[in-house]
């Protein structure tokens, strides 16, 4: 196993911070949306599209950078 930082966000073409930041950031987007979406299963009235478009901009966002990864590794 490769303990390196820099190896595998250096795949992706990136440095260990940015790679750090992404990830954060998504980590945090998941847990926000899962926090909206349980107090919509309390409140069914609440946040009705919220977390479905949140998912929803992630998902493209994830795609977009898989492409972008894709083209470095070429």
């Amino acid at each position: 196993m490769n303990f390196s930082l820099t190896s595998h966000p250096a795949k992706a073409g990136e440095t260990y911070w940015q790679h750090f930041i992404f990830t954060a950031r998504v980590a945090l987007t998941l847990v926000g949306s899962g926090v909206i979406l349980f107090l919509h299963g309390l409140l069914p009235f609440l946040c009705t599209h919220t977390t479905s478009d949140m998912i929803d901009r992630l998902h493209a966002e994830l795609q977009a950078r898989r492409e972008k990864c894709e083209k470095a590794r070429k």
